[in-house]
């Protein structure tokens, strides 16, 4: 049993503490220790966060950190067959084919990436009726962007946590969740994937402040009409406050101030950056210069429990809603569309193939279009490709045109015979479309420009993901240690950190050379995440997680999956 599974007014005693790092470490400081008594006062009107009892005091923990599941810097999944693995990986090119695409419906379930068939077909396991998906994002902190303007953000660190929940009812978003520090909103939609209703921190509001232009997206473009007569909304008022909105925050703040002081004054002080913690926006209310000396006095004197300071708490929180879903809208299309995603049956290789005058630039999941990718780098760019996997798995491609036509050689470090592609065995077919695909990314984030743009201008590029089923078939046990030892060093914070791989696997010899590399130090064990995924006796998907030590031993090795005793 979880802390999230104990009910309210029941206790526990703590035997084990999970997460790592920083989390674990947080969960120590504030007592959750083995042997500890806790107990669920209470759980947040919305269910997040959960109140405890322990040690005789009380403290607030959010459920995504009573369950979760990281994506490091590497990721396995292990598991038997039709354990879900696969269909997990799949979510991300998922999330990618309906970003990419217009669709009617929040989600693209069928495309050029994957088929999950339609709604209907991808909760055949699922007994709810909504499909959730949850995301752990940092976003800029909204009390420390401009509003008046476009600007670079400049400081990396002025980020906040937040979780946010997409909720799906067959064709439309019914909902969503977004939990910011200790401040909660929730969006609901009606079947026209209109906005229906708001929830702030358990208080409910009706819709007549926002509107949103996307009627199908999973990413609804969420606006704040000008006033009562403004139907479609105006863009720029994500970053101003309804005139309605903005005259019951006056109200409530004049309340703290001296019978002379103008609406005018008081809403001067008033913008959406105000948001933050229930303490934060108390504390940035108070040091508003826009406010009267004796008005900051008396909202220095106020609570955050105060009635009046909760609501105005609340109604600021709604004013920000439009910045924040852009933000975390914004940070979602970003991480998805940089999926790179890769079949379990990739490239048939082909002694030719013929050149079309197309532009490509990315390889496709099967690595049907490897030679024009390959054909449309540079010839210094296709010399560098080939000098680094000669480094790397010691051989060397490049192509050849002719009458029309485009083939891809390989040229063996060992025996220095080039041959074509076809003759030099599958494995070289399989591996060939992983390795354009990632040394393309790792090119694209370390170019002298991208670096100019997110570096010295401040901005910050989102991560790069390489969603790779099976990369083992075909391959012998040396080339997929080689395999795992180029995706270490491309996801090492030497290389910079940017491209973060998650691997579906039957690979035992992955899995130890993983151990290998951590054993001996060229690889750090708080970048791998092990995923074991298996099924309970009704069919159910159950998930585990388990870490490598600094030994590179496997805390919990995944029984019955490697030995045919267990199974």
């Amino acid at each position: 049993m979880t802390l999230k599974e104990l009910e309210i007014g029941k206790s526990a005693v703590v035997t084990q503490v999970g997460g790592e790092g920083a989390l674990r470490q947080h969960f120590l400081d504030m007592g959750m220790i083995p042997g500890a008594e806790v107990t669920v006062v209470k759980f947040a009107p919305m269910g997040d966060p959960m109140e405890l009892q322990i040690h005789g005091y009380e403290l607030t923990l959010r459920l995504a950190e009573a369950e979760q599941i990281e994506i490091k810097p590497i990721t396995i999944l292990v598991g038997r067959n039709s354990s879900g693995k696969s269909t997990f990986l799949r979510i991300f090119p998922l999330l990618k084919q309906t970003l990419e695409a217009k669709t009617a419906e929040p989600i693209l379930w069928y495309g050029k990436y994957v088929d999950f068939g339609d709604y209907d077909q991808s909760k055949t396991h699922n007994e709810k009726e909504d499909i959730e998906l949850t995301f752990g994002l940092e976003i800029p902190d909204v009390s420390k962007i401009s509003t008046k303007s476009i600007v670079f953000v400049d400081d990396r660190d002025k980020k906040m946590e937040a979780t946010a929940t997409f909720s799906l009812k067959k064709q439309v978003v019914s909902s969503i969740n977004v939990s910011i520090k200790d401040q909660n909103f929730r969006l609901n939609f009606n079947s026209l994937s209109e906005v229906d209703s708001i929830e702030v921190n358990g208080n409910t509001f009706n819709e007549r402040y926002f509107t949103n232009y996307n009627r199908g997206a999973l990413l609804p473009e969420i606006v704040m009409v000008s006033d009562k007569n403004d139907q479609m909304g105006v863009s720029l008022y994500r970053y101003f406050i309804n005139e309605e909105l903005l005259n019951q925050i006056v109200q409530y703040l004049k309340r703290y101030s001296n019978s002379n002081t103008k609406d005018r004054t008081i809403a001067a002080g008033i913008r959406p950056e105000l948001f933050g913690s229930h303490k934060e926006v108390l504390k940035h209310l108070t040091n508003t210069t826009a406010f009267p000396e004796g008005m900051r006095k008396n909202l220095n004197k106020a609570s955050v429990d105060d009635e009046n300071i909760k609501k105005i708490n609340d109604l600021i929180v709604l004013a920000s809603i439009p910045t924040i879903m852009s933000f975390v809208c914004g940070q979602i299309t970003s991480e998805f569309t940089g999926v790179r995603y890769s079949k379990p049956l990739r490239l048939n290789a082909e002694r030719y193939r013929r050149i079309q005058g197309l532009s490509v630039n990315e390889v496709d999941p099967s690595g049907e279009n490897l030679e024009m990718v390959l054909n449309n780098l540079r010839e210094k760019e296709q010399k560098a490709f080939s000098q680094w996997t000669k480094s790397t798995i010691g051989c060397e491609f490049s192509t050849v045109q002719k009458d029309g036509h485009v083939s891809i050689l390989v040229k063996d470090s060992r025996t220095n015979i080039k041959e074509n592609l076809v003759d030099t065995g599958f494995g070289y077919s399989q591996i060939l479309p992983i390795l354009l695909s990632v040394w393309k990314v790792n090119m694209s984030e370390n170019s002298s420009v991208r670096r100019f743009l997110y570096g010295y201008i401040g901005g910050q590029s989102a991560d790069y993901y390489e969603a790779i089923e099976q990369p083992e078939l075909h391959l012998h046990p040396a080339l997929q240690a080689k395999l795992i030892d180029v995706f270490s060093q491309l996801a090492s914070e030497e290389n910079g950190g940017k491209i973060k791989f998650v691997l579906e696997t039957h690979s035992e010899a992955m899995i130890n050379r993983l151990g290998y590399l951590i054993n001996k130090k060229k690889l750090l064990p708080e970048m791998v995440n092990v995923v074991i995924f298996d099924k309970d006796d009704t069919g159910n998907t159950k998930v585990s997680q388990t870490k490598f030590n600094e030994k590179g031993q496997l805390e919990k090795w995944p029984i019955g999956f490697f030995d045919p005793d267990e199974v």
